[in-house]
This record gives C-alpha cells, sequence and structure tokens, in this order.
C-alpha cells in the first residue's frame, strides 16, 4: 500500500487573527485580503498547516490542519496538531502562520514531497494493474474481473490496452433469465407448448395460437367478420366493440353495431340505426355526488365538484329510469334509496328540453325522510338533471345510475 500526499503549500503566507477563537472552534478568520495568500484546497482531502502564536509571548503554539478555505476565512479546522495543545487565541494579537513543521520534514524525506508524491507512489507500487486511489492519502493496484459468468472482462488488468467488457449472448433462440432455485442467471431456450407456435425471426420472436383440439383457439372470444366498417375509438380509454361503433367520450364504451357514446363514462349498446350511428340505441350513465348538509346538490357524471351534465342531443326523446342509493359516510345509521321514471325530450337547443308529463318517483326506503331525490329538465344543460337533498352536518354519497331508450332524429 503507498500514500499520496496531499498537503498544500504557498510561499509568503501570514497574517494576524481578525476574530478571538476558542479551544474548540473548527473556523477563524485572518486579517481582510490575506486570505488569498495562503493556498487554496479544492480537491477531497487536500489541506495546509498554519501555526498560531502569541506575537507579545511567543512561548505557546499551536499547529493546526486546515481543510478548506472561502476568502479569509479558514474552515474545517483540526486542532492540536503534532503534539500541540488547542487553546484559545485573542483577535490582534495571534500570529497565523503558514510555516514549515517537523511531520511535513518527514513527509517530504519518505515520499518525495507534495509535487513527487504521487509519482513516488506510483513507482512504489509491486505488480502490475490500474492504480486507483483507495483513499485521501493511500492508493493500490486493482484489476476489473467478473464475478458473473455472463460477462466477459478482457485485458482487466489493462496492461495490453484498455479493458473491455462484453456480455456472454449465449445461442440462437435464447433469453437470459433467473434459474428455478432464484440464485443464478441462465440462459433458455424458447421452445413452444402446447397449442402454441414460436416463429424467430430477425429481431422478433412472434409466439401466436396455434388452435386447440377440434379446431378451437385459445381465446375466449370468437369473431366472425364480413366486410366490416371498423369501429372506433377517439375518447381517452375509451372501448368500441361492433361494425361502425363509435366511443368518443373519455372513460366510455360503446358495444354493437353503430352505436355511439357522447358523455363521459357511458355505455351504449344498439343493434343497428335508423340513419345515423346512435340514433337508437340504450344508454347507462352513472351520476355520484356528496352533501354535507340540506342545500340541494346535482348530480354529475364526474362526480363530487364536477360539473358534467347528463345532456341530450338536439331532436331526441329518452325513456329514462335511475336507481339512486344514499350512503351517510360519517356514520353506520344514514341510507336511502329511491326509483325515478319519465321521458324527456329535447329540441332545438338546450332551452327546448322538457319532461313529458311528469316523473314517476317512488322511495323504496330511507332512514331520514328528509332526503330526497327529483328529476327534472335543466334548460341551462339541456339536459336530464338530478338533483339531492341531504341533510345538515351529515356528510352523505349519492349515486344515480340511469339506464335510457334513447331515440334521435
Amino acid at each position: 500500500m503507498s500514500q499520496v500526499i496531499l498537503q498544500l503549500w504557498s510561499n509568503n503566507a501570514i497574517s494576524l487573527l481578525q476574530n478571538s477563537i476558542g479551544a474548540s472552534d473548527t473556523t477563524l478568520t485572518v486579517q481582510p485580503g490575506l486570505g488569498a495568500k495562503f493556498p487554496q484546497p479544492t480537491n477531497p482531502g487536500e489541506f495546509f498547516l498554519i501555526t498560531l502564536e502569541d506575537v507579545n509571548a511567543p512561548v505557546a503554539r499551536e499547529i493546526i490542519k486546515v481543510m478548506g478555505r472561502t476568502g479569509d476565512t479558514f474552515t474545517g479546522l483540526v486542532r492540536a496538531q503534532e503534539n500541540t495543545t488547542a487553546l484559545a487565541w485573542p483577535a490582534g494579537d495571534t500570529l497565523v502562520d503558514h510555516r514549515m513543521t517537523a511531520a511535513t520534514v518527514h513527509q517530504s524525506f519518505i515520499y518525495g514531497g507534495q509535487d513527487g508524491g504521487s509519482v513516488s507512489a506510483l513507482n512504489s507500487i509491486a505488480g502490475s494493474g490500474i492504480y486507483v486511489i483507495t483513499s485521501p492519502t493511500t492508493s493500490a493496484v486493482r484489476s476489473i474481473v467478473s464475478s458473473n459468468p455472463f460477462i466477459n472482462v478482457t485485458n482487466g488488468d489493462g496492461i495490453a490496452g484498455n479493458p473491455t467488457i462484453s456480455l456472454d449472448l449465449g445461442s440462437a433462440n435464447q433469453i437470459l433469465g433467473m434459474n428455478a432455485g432464484g440464485t443464478a442467471l441462465e440462459y433458455k431456450n424458447i421452445v413452444a407448448g402446447s397449442n402454441v407456435s414460436i416463429v424467430h425471426g430477425v429481431g422478433t420472436i412472434t409466439i401466436s395460437s396455434s388452435g386447440g383440439g377440434g379446431g378451437s383457439s385459445l381465446e375466449l372470444y370468437a369473431e366472425n367478420p364480413v366486410s366490416p366498417s371498423a369501429p372506433s375509438a377517439t375518447g381517452n380509454n375509451a372501448v368500441a366493440i361492433g361494425q361502425a361503433s363509435a366511443a368518443q367520450a373519455q372513460d366510455s364504451i360503446a358495444l354493437g353495431p353503430q352505436s355511439l357514446t357522447r358523455l363521459r363514462g357511458q355505455k351504449a349498446w344498439a343493434t343497428g340505426r335508423f340513419s345515423t350511428t346512435g340514433d337508437a340505441q340504450q344508454g347507462h350513465y352513472a351520476l355520484r355526488a356528496s352533501t354535507i348538509n340540506n342545500t340541494p346538490t346535482v348530480l354529475f357524471l364526474d362526480g363530487p365538484g364536477g360539473s358534467i351534465p347528463l345532456s341530450l342531443p338536439d331532436d331526441s326523446t329518452w325513456t329514462f329510469r335511475a336507481v339512486v342509493t344514499a350512503h351517510r359516510q360519517d356514520a353506520s345509521d344514514g341510507h336511502g334509496g329511491w326509483e325515478l321514471k319519465g321521458v324527456i325530450y329535447r329540441g332545438a337547443g338546450a332551452g327546448s328540453v322538457a319532461i313529458q308529463g311528469k316523473v314517476s318517483s317512488q322511495v323504496i326506503g330511507r332512514s331520514n325522510t328528509s332526503w330526497n331525490v327529483t328529476a327534472t329538465a335543466d334548460t341551462a344543460t339541456g339536459g336530464l338533471k338530478f338533483t339531492v337533498t341531504g341533510q345538515n352536518s351529515k356528510t352523505i354519497r349519492w349515486l344515480a345510475v340511469v339506464e335510457t331508450v334513447e331515440i334521435t332524429n
């Protein structure tokens, strides 16, 4: 093991102490502008030495190792070096001197001094390999080796040139995986199981169903497309299944030929159309809200604090059936259920929406008679509005599931 000397030096670095320090302080300040005369540690482990003494009675002295300097302030002081004692030093009467010490001379003779220390240390290393710093003052020889059978190291000691590291790529049609015991990696062959075919291509491995007994496929569904118009799902996280179905709203599902979703979370089902997609279908919607008092509150498709209403398209009629459930969140003694039925239609524009006749409303059961649900036509949004009334100082969750039969011209 060899040592590298990281002690720094400068010439004519001397000052008086600007501020008094105690015996345990780890910072000190010299007179303004004189800090620049002292060395500047910049790398880990670098330092310089100073000696403090009283200019009026130069008997007591303390040698200090300085690990950092910012302007006129010395930081990271390691006190009481070379068998000296840490003392309290007064401002103005204390000399701060960057002078030679016995330990410095000793290191210079053994390791070749600051300029020759690294070279001397390198020359003293036995053997061959890669030189590394193992601590701020020590170094050693190392080699790059592999402890994994799938990692190859060439010229790990760097003697013949740069070391290279590469992976053992295994054989054709193999993948690298964990062994059965979970203790090491191993290369595994890709083989086809029952009713599975594997095709190895350039840059790809294709795994597909090859059909089961009787020619049946492995999927839990089957298709028989005959020149269909493709479905489309343009809403975020939407799904469209069926010829020419269109899921245009976020989180919606359009199921069946010519079904159409327009509203968030809508589920539409159709078996065809009169003339345009979505003009003859069933709709399924869920609206939510929370109440904490008896202020009437509207349910929305995007839930509490939301703003998406259950709006009708122009020139349409819906027959609706809504089942509403209320459940108190802050206690276990609040419950309610309602069923509302009716017919709502809309002509041209939101202001034309209206209820045909009246809404049939039935209380299935409720724990508090002040809880209530109404269904009305909302001329502001052109839709069907469900309004719930809760109870003061009671937190209640409300959910309405609305089924509709929809015709749109």
